[in-house]
């Protein structure tokens, strides 16, 4: 029988397990907010476009794309504020700013104040990103850090899964306005949530001096890192190609497969997958380690890709065969990034505010840009996107095998 002394470090033990699950629970749901952004207003691109005056259709992209671009500039502002003030300050803030946006948006008769209010919820939506990256950061390490990120990253998953469903939902009933009125309401949700069960996880003598040349001196820190600066870089190649698939596939559904209430099945097939390898991801890591999942995930991204774009050139695109190939792209990228986002904070400690928002906000912006000029070249067929991932794809896989600094020191 345990005596008292076994008990307690039984309680404790038990205690610390309740913690972790909870803090992933939470940070997970606030986090989907920022994927319910984006997934839910895909099948309402149309209708903006119609409602707003927008002929164009490769216009209604920007919808996506805006909210993109806010995300990803916005995080080097919010990172260095997180490393000032705190983590919490900038997660109730952003969960401020982004319900007030909604509610803009919702409101809007013009498109260009609608993108002006994407905009301003992409930037909210960054400040949430980064206060939670730096609360794993200041918790997590090494591989302890990427099997938290993947079981996080299952939870966040289950937004794209069922957000443009939800979206399709809304537009039975209602007009587009509604779905940015319900992403208001989950907002108003998750800054109650988060005031309440998140407390601050950043220690006083760690706090950064707020101010421009201590956060030019955290990102010359940041890019001067080999881990950092190859990792991050690696991992915005993979983003160029699901930037481009994300702002594309509403298009791909309707004209390209010609049947857009498709879009909600295909994609929560897709998101059910990625969610999948994020969940074996963060199970195998510590065993296999983070090197040999990221070497194999993004060799066979582009062995992948490659077959994608043959497949495309013979111009043969079913609903079953696009769904195939691009939930086994993109379950290679999740294999991949969980583990290149990990490596790439692996040695930035102190400063992982700083370290979160510039590495966020390079490989956002790289997607937006790379994967704009995939989407804005759609032309009926998918040769756009998957010559976009083979060529990003590729690029990645040399950063990996032959340019980032792989150590054993990066498997502890």
């Amino acid at each position: 029988m345990p005596d008292s002394r076994q008990l307690r470090v039984l309680a404790v033990s038990e205690g610390r397990k309740h913690e972790v699950a909870e803090f992933i629970a939470v940070t997970a749901t606030i986090m989907m907010l920022i994927a319910f952004a984006i997934d839910a207003m895909l099948p309402a691109l149309p209708e903006i476009g119609t409602s707003l005056g927008v002929a164009d259709r490769n216009a209604h992209q920007w919808v996506i794309s805006i909210f993109m671009l806010g995300f990803g500039g916005g995080q080097l502002v919010m990172g260095p504020i997180a490393d000032s003030l705190g983590r919490r300050h900038v997660l109730i803030a952003g969960l401020a700013i982004y319900l007030v946006a909604c509610v803009i948006a919702a409101s809007t008769d013009s498109f260009e104040a609608l993108l002006g209010a994407r905009l301003i919820q992409g930037m909210a939506a960054a400040g949430t990103r980064i206060a939670i990256v730096a609360m794993v950061r200041d918790r997590f390490v090494g591989a302890a850090m990427a099997q938290v990120m993947s079981f996080s990253q299952v939870v966040f998953m289950v937004a794209p899964i069922i957000a443009p469903l939800l979206g399709q939902a809304v537009l039975e009933v209602a007009d587009w306005r509604w779905i940015f009125l319900g992403l208001a309401a989950g907002a108003s949700a998750m800054l109650l949530l988060g005031s309440w069960r998140l407390p601050e996880s950043m220690t006083a003598e760690n706090r950064q001096p707020l101010n421009i040349v201590s956060t030019l001196r955290n990102w010359r820190e940041v890019i001067g890192d080999p881990n950092s600066r190859y990792f991050t870089l690696a991992g915005a190649c993979l983003n160029v190609g699901f930037t481009g698939f994300l702002v594309s596939v509403q298009q791909i559904f309707e004209q390209t497969i010609g049947d857009r209430n498709l879009l909600p099945l295909g994609f929560a097939i897709i998101s059910t997958a990625v969610a999948a390898a994020s969940l074996v991801n963060g199970i195998v890591v510590k065993r296999v380690g983070m090197v040999k999942i990221l070497r194999i995930a993004v060799i066979t991204y582009v062995i992948v890709a490659a077959f994608a774009l043959l497949h495309s050139l013979l111009g043969d695109i079913s609903f079953q065969s696009f769904v195939a190939l691009q939930a086994m792209l993109m379950v290679s990228a999740a294999f991949a990034g969980g583990n290149l986002g990990a490596l790439a904070m692996l040695n930035m400690g102190r400063m992982a505010g700083s370290a979160a928002s510039l590495q966020g906000s390079l490989s956002i912006m790289a997607g937006v840009f790379g994967g704009s000029i995939i989407g804005q070249a759609y032309d009926g067929s998918t040769l756009p996107l998957y010559i976009g991932a083979m060529i990003f794809g590729g690029f990645s896989a040399i950063i990996v095998f032959f340019v980032a600094p792989i150590k054993e020191r990066t498997e502890n």
